[in-house]
């Protein structure tokens, strides 16, 4: 029996505690759910305004990035001197100005098997090539004419590189001439950013409006950031032979838009390729004999530190942009700027 009331008295002292019921000898069940309904009503009406604090601030952020892209957009209009900057969509659907140049990205687009061969003879004809060599029928001049067209549009991009004075990078004297590579990195990393910069500014209201482009500029901006502790690091010489050779490497093929090569210089880099040891590993008995060989020149980087990881993630994006996009580079004007910056 004193069990029994012990135990009603716990009961009861574990309600006043709580807060649910005014202090009583007894009390109904009801009384009970009444007061548990009331604690969950305003529990769900705090979350409830918790959620619109954040829908809230959710919408302040949206409507500052949309007018930190349509200052941007302002101050580039002003800057070349036109009325309305032409989308993204707009300049693929313009026509080419050049048959040898720009032709070729256009027949690309609308596929190139229904360009009709005289279209082709042409264009082989502008670049001063045979329209037709002994023993081709048309396929063979439609291959032909593909390479010739891949072949000048490298030619292009490269004069236009040196317009700008962004210069080819030479990774292959990363050895030898670290600091004009380095120069030529911190160049091209820029530039690079400016014109994903002016990607954004381009676009209308409504399309900046879509979750899609959203995204590519939180993307953007995150990117942004991780490459300035890329160049950062290329400024107090603080990367690693190997690395800087791999990084340089990538953005070489960036520039011949050799996507391909400069993805595989990419997992290179991150994830390395060196051959998994025979056996046991670290048995230090038997062990192969080229072992450090295998291993010393080809392991991964990008769990080195999480500072790594970021910029070389934010270089695999900038080379995503320049793949998806293709970005003309005569947009800039100011593409050689970074070095006088790197002098002063």
């Amino acid at each position: 029996m004193d069990f029994l009331k012990e135990e009603i008295e716990r009961k009861r002292r574990q309600i006043q505690a709580d807060g649910e019921l005014p202090v009583k000898r007894a009390f109904r069940r009801g009384d009970l759910e009444k007061a548990r309904e009331e604690k969950y009503r305003e529990e769900q009406a705090q979350r409830e305004k918790e959620r619109e604090k954040k829908r809230k601030q959710h919408e302040e952020e949206l409507q500052q990035m949309r007018q930190k892209l349509i200052q941007s957009k302002t101050a580039l209009q002003k800057k070349t001197g036109e009325t309305r900057l032409p989308s993204d969509k707009e300049e693929r659907k313009a026509p080419p100005q050049d048959a040898t140049t720009e032709g070729s990205s256009d027949a690309q687009a609308n596929g190139e098997d229904t360009v009709p061969i005289s279209t082709i003879q042409s264009q082989l004809r502008a670049m001063k090539k045979p329209i037709r060599l002994f023993g081709e029928n048309e396929d063979m001049i439609r291959t032909r004419w593909k390479s010739e067209q891949k072949e000048q549009r490298k030619r292009d991009l490269e004069q236009e590189l040196k317009n700008q004075r962004v210069e080819i990078i030479e990774w292959e004297r990363c050895n030898t001439q670290r600091s004009k590579v380095a120069r030529q990195l911190i160049v091209f990393i820029r530039h690079g950013l400016r014109l994903w910069q002016e990607f954004f500014a381009k676009k209308s209201i409504e399309e900046l409006d879509l979750s899609t482009t959203k995204a590519q500029y939180k993307v953007f901006q995150q990117a942004s950031q991780h490459l300035e502790l890329l160049i950062n690091k290329i400024i107090d010489d603080q990367i690693d032979n190997e690395v800087f050779e791999r990084v340089a490497e990538i953005c070489y093929w960036c520039q011949k838009e050799e996507f391909v090569k400069a993805n595989d210089a990419y997992l290179r880099v991150s994830i390395g390729n060196a051959p998994w040891p025979i056996g046991v590993t670290m048995v230090g008995i038997h062990e192969r004999s080229s072992r450090e060989r295998l291993t010393a020149h080809s392991v991964g980087h990008v769990l080195n530190d999480e500072m790594t990881r970021k910029w070389l993630q934010a270089l695999k994006r900038l080379v995503t942009f320049f793949d998806k996009e293709r970005p003309l580079w005569k947009t800039v004007e100011e593409a050689g700027n970074e070095e006088h910056e790197l002098q002063s």
